[in-house]
């Protein structure tokens, strides 16, 4: 490999990792009993659809649910951290 090689090797990885450190913010409900709790929640993840399906994991998890007992609302780009 040489220095040049270096070089965009170095780039690409250093953008995969700004990629990783985006905070979104999904805001949704999901089934508590006969009521739907509403909830926000901050996950870092690469993009909106990964950021999804880790609120989706976290909630079904934590809560014992199914993943169409939970509606996501909306996700977005947390600025500034």
């Amino acid at each position: 490999m040489n220095l040049e090689e270096l070089k965009k090797y170095l780039v690409f990885n250093k953008e995969l990792i700004k990629m990783a450190d985006q905070k979104f913010e999904v805001q949704g409900n999901f089934k508590n009993g006969y009521d739907y709790q509403p909830f926000k929640k901050v996950v870092s993840a690469t993009n909106e659809k990964q950021a999804t399906e880790k609120t989706l994991m976290i909630i079904g998890s934590k809560h014992r649910l199914k993943r169409n007992y939970i509606k996501i609302d909306g996700t977005r780009l947390i600025d500034g951290e």
